[in-house]
C-alpha cells in the first residue's frame, strides 16, 4: 500500500485519500471492538487511552494529521517483515490490544520493525577498522520482550511489563 500521502499538509487530496484508504485497511483488520488506535500526531497510537471509535480517529486524522514515523502499521493489521519484530513472537498472538507493544515500539522502532532501515539510502563504504557493535540496546530490548512475555505469578494474566506500566501510571496521575 502507498504511504507517500503520510507527510502531505492534510488539505492536500491525496492525504484525504490515503486516511480513507488507511481508515477502510483498519476496519477491514479490526479486532470487533469497534475501537481503534489512534495514529493521529498527538495520539500516537500510545494506549488504550488513544483507541477510539471509527469517527473519532476519522476526525483526529483530518484535523491533526498522520504520524509520519508510523509507517508499519502493527495495529492495524500490517505484519512486519523485520526479524526483530516482536509481535511475530508475543504469546497471546495478537499486538493490537496491548499497550506494552506501543511502549516497546517507541523505545526502540528500528528493533520492532515501527521504523525500518530505509533502503534509499547509500551505504558508505566498509571502514578498514571494524566498529563495535552496540548491544546494550539490544539488550536493553530482549529484556523488555521477556518481560512483557512473562506473567506476573503463575496464572496471572497481567505481565510484569503491563504491572510495570500501570503502577508508572498511576504514580504520574497522582503527582
Amino acid at each position: 500500500m502507498d504511504k507517500s500521502w503520510i507527510s502531505l499538509p492534510r488539505y492536500h487530496i491525496k492525504y484525504a485519500e490515503g486516511v480513507w484508504d488507511f481508515m477502510q485497511y483498519a476496519q477491514a483488520n479490526a479486532d470487533g471492538s469497534g475501537m481503534f488506535y489512534c495514529p493521529c500526531k498527538m495520539c500516537k497510537c500510545r494506549s488504550d487511552m488513544h483507541r477510539f471509535p471509527f469517527d473519532t480517529v476519522w476526525d483526529h486524522l483530518k484535523s491533526k494529521g498522520f504520524w509520519e514515523r508510523y509507517t508499519c502499521w502493527i495495529y492495524h493489521g500490517e505484519t512486519s517483515s523485520r526479524p526483530y519484530d516482536h509481535g511475530q513472537f508475543y504469546q497471546t498472538g495478537s499486538t493490537s490490544n496491548d499497550p506494552t507493544t506501543a511502549f516497546i515500539n517507541d523505545m526502540f522502532p528500528h528493533h520492532s520493525g515501527v521504523c525500518p532501515e530505509r533502503q534509499d539510502i547509500p551505504q558508505a563504504p566498509m571502514q578498514a577498522v571494524p566498529r563495535g557493535v552496540n548491544t546494550a540496546s539490544i539488550a536493553k530490548y530482549n529484556r523488555l520482550i521477556a518481560f512483557q512475555q512473562t506473567p506476573l505469578c503463575p496464572g496471572h494474566e497481567k505481565t510484569v511489563l503491563q504491572c510495570v506500566m500501570e503502577v508508572m501510571h498511576i504514580k504520574v496521575d497522582t503527582k
